[in-house]
């Protein structure tokens, strides 16, 4: 009976549970869909289930995702757009949160969608955004973007802003203009601000390192150096290219006298390449460097740069590498001393002469060379070439004979091992060019080409190539002679060395002519290697391109540039020669207009003002730093003297210690009396120093005047002259130790051209030399030119 009790009491209970429930809860089933919520409201038309609560949610299944692209741990099939929260961060995904099956991976939903969207940690689509992980940018990085498609920006007719502490502070206009603190800009770069602590615009680079710029550090100037295409048969390796330099490729003026600052790098503008130095001769205007190309293509053209233009440069010349380990001598031919001339390759195979001055140094094909007497003259080195144990080798040169042999050989190069192992090259007597190789056991003697003379008095380039024992080629000017014959051996005695012009044995006999750029390989070389070497040494091989500077250039460089080298900045010019230098039109300050043409004068600050009428004319005395000569330094300018003070600017690009200083008089004295200079230190409130001279009343003499040793340190100077003489004057200064002869002076004052060096101006209106000058509101009227000159 107790059992039977107990169902009543539980049905009764279930009963009033559930209307207890319903009576909060109303549940809606209607064929066009369900509705949940505690109203009683039926599902809306357009829904299927119809979910509604004030203070309620859902909770979707929470789940462990290891990676976007596994669909475990859910099972089954995969079904597309099913949703889950992942409370674990899968592999490819952004961190924990909602994510939903596409199909073949799990995107996580990000933020919300629609211009009303809240930015979060993950940010928000814009209003035409399409709901999805890759239409949101998340502030901690993105992955899967694809730059085709994804990008930050407007797809309409629209600007774009970016704003900090919510004020405008950048846009990019529906035009592309980029603007700055404005918001409409004007250009393709508009910088604009309004406050007088802020620098508009600024660019900084370490002033010693143009490498940014794909410059070499601290030169100044470049070429690009171009080899023609047209010229290489083939692609050549590790190839000497012949760098040749006259006053119409190169600005001697522009590099040391000695060419330590030559340097040259493949296309890349910083890449240093090998290069040797034959001669840098600055007085007249000549080089030659031979420069170790990596690479050059027989079918585009090869670029490299000269640079040059840095004056606290040291010497970079590395001849022995420039040429490869197949040279085993390569011989300039010119002279290392009066006696010998120098081997250019590692091996050091020195060239003695027979005597000093025997052969003669001569102008040669490329630089100097050797001339030999046809008599006794020649050249020995320590180098042989053993044709015993060598089967591939090759020998060249340029000559020039002279074609008066008759009988004998005139021998170029000629080595021999033994009486069984030698070789050589000639010309014979007939003009033939000639060859000798012997090698013990071999046949191989003596032949010569049959359908090619040498005419005398003309520079041809001769080359042998050995492969084997029997296979030689000869090439006259870079074109093979097949054509060939034998002839009767020559016999030689004793055991030599390479010899220069020179054959020793049975039939000894000369040279005679020049000989230049002897070179021995112990490979054969190719025939576009031969024809290569021809052209470069022709001079025919590269072409120079114009003089360039490092620079950055903002718009047009017809309306505005920056020269970063010097920081010259030009209006209307790509090539500023001062710090600001305008071109094709006025400078105008409508705060200075008035009548009149006057005199324009800076206050304490550098405020430019001018005063009402007509005033003097204001010159500045601002000689060109030119570089330096081994010998003098010319700055060329001629003082017509008289009782006003003439101060000018002057730059010592490097120290001295000045023990003299020297007036010439020019050829009229009109009016006999002393002469004051002074120098002082660029801020004008040092005096460096301060010499009065005697009486000046002879024309055309030298005035001397002592200095105690007085150290002038590398910088930029003023130098006040008051003088109470009418003349024409000519000032100097001389470095310690040095004593220039009068006559040498003048020759060098001839033809010297001077342009401006603006590191501002100067001016004075004194009649007396002061104790100190300041570089501001001053006047003086400078006539005609100054002469300063020192030693270097």
């Amino acid at each position: 009976m107790k059992t039977k009790r107990i169902f009543p009491i539980a049905r009764g209970i279930m009963y009033v549970f559930f209307a207890f429930h319903f009576s909060l809860f109303t549940f809606h089933s209607f064929s066009q869909g369900i509705a949940i919520n505690t109203t009683g409201a039926e599902a809306d038309d357009t829904a299927i289930l119809d979910i509604s609560s004030t203070n309620q949610g859902i909770l979707i299944p929470r789940v462990s995702l290891t990676d976007v692209a596994v669909y475990a741990p859910i099972t089954g099939a995969p079904v597309v757009s099913l949703l889950v929260y992942s409370n674990t961060a899968p592999t490819g995904g952004g961190g924990t949160g909602f994510y939903y099956w596409n199909g073949s991976q799990w995107l996580q939903a990000i933020g919300p969608t629609g211009a009303t969207g809240a930015a979060g940690a993950t940010g928000a689509t814009g209003a035409t955004g399409v709901a999805g992980s890759l239409n949101a940018w998340g502030l901690t990085g993105n992955t899967g973007t694809n730059a085709g498609t994804n990008f930050i920006g407007t797809i309409d007719n629209a600007s774009l802003g970016f704003r900090t502490d919510n004020a405008k502070r950048m846009i990019i206009d529906s035009l592309g203009n980029l603007g700055i603190g404005t918001t409409e800009p004007t250009s393709r770069l508009y910088v604009k601000t309004t406050e007088t602590t802020t620098v508009p615009f600024q660019i900084e680079a370490n002033a010693s390192s143009y490498s940014w710029l794909g410059w070499l550090s601290e030169f100044n100037y470049r070429k690009k150096i171009t080899i023609d295409e047209l010229k290489v048969d083939a692609d050549l390796t590790d190839f000497p290219v012949l760098v040749k330099l006259t006053s119409s490729n190169f600005d001697f003026s522009k590099a040391l006298s000695s060419g330590n600052d030559i340097r040259f790098t493949s296309s890349d503008g910083t890449t240093l390449l090998k290069y040797g130095r034959e001669r840098h001769d600055n007085v007249n205007s000549l080089a030659e460097y031979w420069v170790k190309v990596p690479s050059v293509s027989g079918t585009v053209n090869t670029d490299f740069y000269i640079y040059y233009g840095n004056f606290s440069a040291s010497d970079g010349a590395d001849q022995t590498n420039v040429w490869d380990s197949n040279f085993k001598g390569v011989w300039h031919m010119n002279d290392f001393t009066s006696g010998t001339i120098a081997d250019a390759t590692i091996n050091s195979s020195t060239g003695t002469k027979k005597g000093t001055g025997e052969p003669a140094e001569a102008d040669g094909k490329v630089g100097k060379a050797q001339n030999f007497d046809n008599s006794d003259d020649y050249i020995s080195s320590n180098y042989t070439i053993d044709p015993s144990t060598i089967s591939n080798f090759t020998i060249e040169a340029f000559i020039k004979w002279s074609g008066t042999l008759s009988n004998f050989i005139s021998p170029i190069i000629i080595n021999v091992k033994d009486v069984d192992n030698y070789l050589g090259i000639g010309v014979t007597g007939s003009g033939k060019f000639t060859w000798h190789i012997r090698k013990t056991g071999n046949t191989l003697r003596r032949q010569r080409v049959t359908g090619n003379v040498i005419p005398s008095g003309t520079w041809k380039y001769v080359v042998i190539t050995k492969t084997g024992d029997n296979d030689v080629t000869a090439y006259i000017d870079a074109v093979e002679n097949t054509s060939r014959e034998d002839q009767s051996d020559d016999s030689f005695g004793g055991t030599v060395q390479v010899k220069i012009g020179r054959q020793d044995g049975g039939y000894p006999s000369t040279f005679d002519g020049i000989i230049d750029e002897v070179r021995v390989s112990n490979t054969a070389r190719s025939a576009a290697w031969i024809k290569a070497s021809y052209n470069t040494e022709n001079n025919s091989f590269v072409t120079y391109g114009s003089e360039d500077t490092p620079s950055l250039s903002f718009q047009q460089k017809t309306v505005f540039y920056v020269q970063n080298s010097s920081g010259n900045v030009g209006i209307g010019t790509t090539n500023p020669n001062d710090l600001l230098d305008v071109q094709g039109g006025n400078i105008r300050n409508s705060a200075l207009a008035g009548t009149g043409s006057r005199a324009v004068v800076a206050d304490a600050n550098g405020v430019l003002s001018a005063n009402a009428g007509s005033g003097t004319t204001c010159l500045t005395w601002l000689p060109l730093p030119i570089p330096p000569f081994d010998g003098e330094y010319p700055y060329n300018k001629t003082l017509n003297s008289n009782t006003t003070l003439y101060v000018g600017q002057i730059f010592f690009p490097f120290g001295i210690t000045a023990n003299k200083f020297t007036i010439r008089t020019g050829s009229t004295i009109t009016t006999p009396g002393t002469v004051t200079v002074s120098l002082y230190s660029e801020d004008g409130q040092t005096r460096i120093f301060s010499v009065t001279t005697a009486s000046i009343s002879a024309a055309n003499s030298l005035i001397e005047t002592a200095l105690n040793n007085v150290v002038i340190s590398p910088g930029i100077y003023y130098i006040a002259v008051n003088s109470n003489s009418t003349a024409n004057l000519q000032l100097m200064f001389y470095k310690e130790g040095s004593n220039i002869p009068f006559g040498a002076t003048a020759s060098i004052l001839n033809g010297v051209t001077s342009k401006p060096l603006t590191h501002g101006t100067l001016t004075i209106s004194a009649s007396t030399a002061p104790a100190t000058i300041s570089p501001t509101g001053l006047s003086a009227t400078i006539q005609n030119t100054l002469v300063i000159r020192f030693d270097k």
